[in-house]
């Protein structure tokens, strides 16, 4: 009971902020709000999600189903030109927005990405960001320089010439 009556106000005072700031962070990427808007702009996300664009890291899962969301999309729209939308088929539109933003944002190499640690030899914790992108190509090369490492043979690490 002690505890509780310490850690439940702790608690509650470290989520009232982080939930303003998720919301002041809430941005949309996908937005239909035309056909034509809409086309353009997943167009631009499409090419994005080529190598080297904003969307880059996105699993092949995830585009296939960030392609399907879009096609849907644009389904739905050429369909409101034509005939009045009943709530059924805006819930749906807003869903496959929804399922693609969530799907963008997650993978978006613009995000940033901040963690607070100590250097090494240091107990004063700092705060870095980086980008997605940036928080990517470092892992990748992390793995590609221990993949080299563990593939070198122990003779390459012999400094005795002729004993090894």
């Amino acid at each position: 009971m002690f505890h509780l009556r310490f850690v439940l106000p702790l608690m509650l005072a470290l989520l009232v902020p982080a939930l303003s700031f998720a919301k002041d962070q809430k941005r949309s990427i996908v937005d239909p709000a035309d056909k034509q808007q809409f086309a353009d702009q997943a167009a631009a996300i499409r090419d994005a999600m080529k190598p080297g664009g904003r969307f880059q890291y996105l699993t092949v899962e995830e585009r296939k189903a960030v392609n399907e969301h879009f096609d849907a999309i644009a389904a739905m729209l050429e369909r409101r030109e034509t005939e009045r939308f009943g709530s059924d088929e805006q819930l749906d539109l807003l869903q496959a927005q929804e399922n693609a933003n969530a799907i963008l944002t997650r993978r978006d190499g613009d995000r940033l990405i901040c963690e607070r640690r100590a250097p090494t030899g240091s107990n004063f914790k700092i705060k870095k960001c980086v980008t997605y992108t940036e928080h990517m190509k470092s892992r990748d090369e992390t793995q590609q320089t221990f993949s080299d490492q563990i593939r070198r043979t122990p003779a390459d690490f012999c400094n005795i010439p002729g004993k090894c």
